[in-house]
């Protein structure tokens, strides 16, 4: 979304997998198919523009929640780099607000 580029594969690999899964997984990955054909069609309409733009200055706040058998290194390191790989930087004094929530709770 931040590049508005799509990899040619992805659809196809995306495809293969939404008929393999069962009904729940099926609908969120058909929704997933949905975003990917949002972002390759803003790139179209706009000349190659991304959907989401980078934020104006690194990102200085971060909340995370996770359940508490979770440790903490492992549990917010590959969402860091993920944001990392996007593009999205954390400022040197960022604030990472970790809260332990019960397994039954949703994580958003």
């Amino acid at each position: 979304m931040r590049t508005g580029v799509i990899e040619p594969t992805l659809r196809g690999r995306l495809t293969r997998l939404i008929l393999e899964a069962r009904p729940r997984p099926d609908y969120m990955l058909r929704h997933l198919m949905r975003v990917l054909d949002a972002v390759a069609r803003r790139a179209r309409e706009t000349g190659g523009k991304p959907l989401l733009g980078l934020p104006p200055s690194p990102l200085a706040e971060i909340d995370v929640s996770m359940p508490p058998a979770v440790g903490v290194h492992e549990a917010i390191r590959w969402p860091l780099e993920w944001l990392q790989t996007r593009g999205l930087t954390l400022a040197k004094s960022a604030s990472v607000s970790i809260k332990q929530i019960a397994p039954s709770q949703p994580t958003v």
